[in-house]
């Protein structure tokens, strides 16, 4: 099983042609989020809990209203119902949280293999960390054909992104498969952890998710290697 190696920091004559190339990676937005009005934030922060434990659709802006401890008026003002506020929930894990992170998660770590483990190991540790977030993108959001046409959903892919950079890398090192479509792999990684991630969370978290991540990752590694790992 590879393990993630910490690598060194930059030296301060990285040249010109470097610093393109990792601006040209880089999957952080070019603006910073700019704060929301804590009403906003109290609304989403309502709504994700209903829509984790009671369904997207059984939840009403009167639940979400009470819950948030605002009047449904107030809902109103920031949006235009509760499909909005649904597609709202995905700004705040991705924008503001994993993508201003998962550059400087990866920094330092060396091999494809170790930074793919070591972003999807980041993640999942995000999603158990907020399970009524982790429940509303995996059980509600991926069913709405709306998601697609939102700039959270360009954020998302933004995200995902990062899994195929890691991949095109790696085949110009030699570590994967060169022959493979970058985009492809990526599906079969994001097929398997989604998959993963939907299972346990239907199953109300009823076993190890990083023990089965590890087990999974195994089977991704072996398939996009180029050559076999050494035995030991």
């Amino acid at each position: 099983m590879a393990k993630i190696k910490a690598g060194t920091t930059k030296n301060r004559g990285t040249t010109a042609k470097a610093k393109a190339k990792a601006k040209a990676i880089s999957v952080t937005p070019t603006t910073s989020p700019k704060p929301r009005p804590a009403t906003r934030d109290k609304i989403l922060t309502a709504a994700t809990t209903l829509f984790a434990r009671q369904g997207y659709n059984h939840t009403t802006i009167s639940q979400i209203a009470k819950k948030a401890k605002v009047s449904e008026a107030s809902i109103y003002e920031y949006f235009s119902g509760k499909e909005e506020v649904l597609l709202e929930i995905p700004v705040r894990g991705i924008r503001e949280n994993y993508l201003p992170r998962v550059e400087q998660s990866l920094f330092g770590i060396k091999g494809a293999f170790n930074q793919l483990r070591k972003f999807l190991w980041d993640y999942c540790r995000e999603l158990i960390c907020d399970t009524d977030y982790a429940s509303v993108i995996f059980l509600e959001l991926k069913t709405n054909k709306n998601f697609i046409q939102t700039e959270a959903y360009h954020d998302v892919q933004l995200f995902y992104r990062k899994l195929v950079t890691i991949i095109e890398a790696g085949q110009e090192a030699g570590e994967i498969k060169p022959h493979l479509n970058p985009h492809h792999a990526r599906m079969v990684i994001l097929g398997a952890f989604e998959h993963m991630i939907i299972r346990w969370l239907l199953k109300d978290y009823a076993y190890d998710l990083f023990e089965q991540l590890e087990e999974v990752f195994d089977i991704i590694e072996d398939g996009l290697r180029a050559e076999p790992r050494r035995a030991g």
